[in-house]
Parts: structure tokens; C-alpha cells; sequence
């Protein structure tokens, strides 16, 4: 569920309340390409409701709150400029994640594989929907009215014929997934941590020109321990590198990790975490932006767990989050990369 842990912070494992949808709204995110607000009304108009869905599924993907009114900001011309969410709408007890599902397979051509619905409850059984689309990797996908919609900022715009045709021949593409894993050190005031970087290609084609780059902020010094990872510190203000190896491909498998290279890290703080920025490219495929954080409890818990239990093979892979590119230019700014 990308989207509800990117704008909730909560994973498929925590249990989502009513409070946090409150704290949420609270927050006043408007509508973007991403995040969409709806009445609970759609819940009995799966047609318009399946026109955001596919307009999702066929962009970059994104979280619809079923059950939370929009406001229209507008200028001096009456243009709408914003979007922002207003009161919650709760909805009847008996609707149900069920009968919600049955709605909209009915309406859209073509199912979206792993789209999630997550439905919420208040203290007197009223209900409200979370809907988690993703990309999909099978586009392009068909609203109930019989056509095709892509995600433009806060709004849904029809596909043109050859949009959609692209669209078709698209289908099958890489999806790369970046593992940044701990191999030795201690996270202390002057000492070095030795990671590896390692890529995996979860999608449905083979990945070619690859080209993947780190920057990390909080560490002093580095060493290279891999010819294959080259030095752009010069290009950047911080310790950076990159994987850029024209003739190297990535078939998909999801259990064919490949190491692109293994660095040691010479920590400028020990009481603060390190963290790197890091983006993937590659041919047919959307851009990947995110962070990774490598962390002291991380370490000294893992290394806690390896010494009480030495016969059991563990690993330790940083927690990584996934960014927009705008979120990504926000974090450069304010890390000064």
C-alpha cells in the first residue's frame, strides 16, 4: 500500500483509525496527482468513482479517501485553483469493502492488480473507504462510461486514441527496487559502517540502461570496495555515487538480487542517523526517487539479536521511503545537495 504509507505513515500491518484520518485532514493536503478526496455518496455511483480509479492506475497511481468532502478553492475568474479535504462524510454501516469491490469490478475493464480497499469505522459503525490504487503494470484500464482517464495534477483527463494506443504496447515494463544492507561496523562518533547496495527487478520486463545514484548526508569520509560504483562527489556537496553500466540488465525476478556495489562509510555524527537520497532510472520505466536511513538502533538492535541467536541467519536492510520527484527537489533543498 505505497500511497497510504506515504500520506498516513502506516503500513499494511498497522491498524488505521478514525483519529488518523482526522489528523490527516487536518493537515490540509490538497488534491494532486496522487491524492484524491471524494463524498461517500460515490459509494452508489461506481461510474464516476471508477474514473479516478483508472485515471490512477493508469498514471503513477494514488490514494482515493472515499468519504471525505472536497472544497474548491477558486481565483477571481472562478477558475478552481485547489482542492483541499473538508468534513468527513461517514457513510452507511451495512456498505461494505465487499459489495464496494463487486462496484467497481463491474465498471472497470480490466482489473487492477493490488489495488486495496481499507474501510473505516467510527464509534457508531458509520463507514468510510481507503482506497490504495498503483500503478498498473497491465494499462491501459477503462472507466465505467467506456473510456480512458489519466491523473493531471487534481484533475481526470480523457486519453486521446494515441495515448491509448501507447498505452498498449506499454504494458509489460521493469519495476527496480533499491536494498541498501548492513554488512559490519559501529554507528559511533568516528567509526565506519560497511553497506551494500544491491537492485531488484520486480516487474514484468528486463530493465536496461540502468543508471542509479546515492548522496548521503552525515558521513566525513568513504571508502569504495566495488570497481563498478563511481565516485560523483565532484558533481554534487556531499559524499555521492553511481551505478551506470550501459551493457548490464536486470530480468525480472524477484529473488535475483544484484550487487551494483559496496562502500564503506565514515560517520560524521554518531548520534545521528545517516541518510542517503538515491534515484533509478531505466529505459520504459518511471523514475524511482527515494530515501534510505541508516540508523544506530538499527544497527545495535540487529547486532543484539545476531549475538543472542548466532546460529540464525539474519539480515539488516534500512528502511527505505519512496518520493515523488517533487518531494525529492523539496529534500534536496533542504538537505543543501
Amino acid at each position: 500500500m505505497v500511497y497510504i504509507e506515504r500520506y498516513l505513515k502506516k503500513t499494511v500491518l498497522d491498524k488505521i483509525t478514525k483519529e488518523d484520518i482526522e489528523e490527516f485532514i487536518k493537515q490540509q493536503i490538497e488534491e494532486n496527482k496522487n491524492l484524491d478526496y471524494k463524498c461517500i455518496d460515490l459509494y452508489n455511483n461506481p461510474t464516476q468513482l471508477s474514473r479516478t480509479i483508472v485515471a490512477f492506475a493508469n498514471g503513477d497511481g494514488g490514494l482515493i479517501v472515499l468519504g471525505v468532502r472536497e472544497i474548491n478553492e477558486k481565483d477571481k475568474r472562478g477558475n478552481i485553483i485547489r482542492k483541499i479535504p473538508g468534513e468527513i462524510t461517514w457513510g452507511d454501516g451495512i456498505f461494505s469493502k465487499e459489495q464496494l469491490e463487486n462496484k467497481l469490478l463491474s465498471e472497470i475493464s480490466r482489473p487492477i492488480p493490488k489495488m486495496r480497499i481499507i474501510p473505516l469505522s467510527n464509534d457508531h459503525g458509520k463507514k468510510i473507504f481507503l482506497i490504495d490504487v498503483p500503478e498498473s503494470d497491465v494499462p491501459p484500464h477503462q472507466a465505467g462510461d467506456k473510456c480512458y482517464y489519466r491523473r493531471e495534477n487534481f484533475q481526470n483527463r480523457r486519453m486521446e486514441h494515441v495515448e491509448i494506443e501507447d498505452m498498449f504496447g506499454r504494458r509489460q515494463k521493469p519495476t527496480l527496487k533499491f536494498i541498501s544492507r548492513y554488512i559490519k561496523g559501529d554507528f559511533s562518533e568516528n567509526k565506519n559502517v560497511r553497506i551494500q547496495f544491491l537492485i531488484v527487478n520486480i516487474g514484468k520486463a528486463i530493465a536496461k540502461l540502468v543508471n542509479w545514484s546515492i548522496s548521503f548526508c552525515n558521513v566525513e569520509r568513504y571508502n569504495i570496495h566495488t570497481p563498478m560504483l563511481q565516485d560523483i562527489t565532484g558533481l554534487r556537496t556531499c559524499p555521492s555515487f553511481q551505478f551506470s553500466y550501459p551493457d548490464e540488465v536486470f530480468y525480472p525476478d524477484e529473488t535475483m538480487f544484484t550487487r551494483i556495489g559496496e562502500i564503506e562509510l565514515i560517520i560524521k555524527d554518531g548520534k545521528k542517523p545517516v541518510i542517503g537520497s538515491f534515484q533509478i532510472h531505466a529505459e520504459n520505466m518511471n523514475p524511482i526517487y527515494g530515501i534510505v536511513q541508516i540508523s544506530q538502533n538499527d544497527i545495535k538492535e540487529y547486532l543484539r539479536i545476531t549475538k543472542l541467536n548466532p546460529t540464525i541467519p539474519t539480515l539488516l536492510d534500512f528502511n527505505t521511503t519512496i518520493m515523488t520527484n517533487e518531494e525529492m527537489i523539496q529534500f534536496y533543498q533542504m538537505m543543501n545537495i
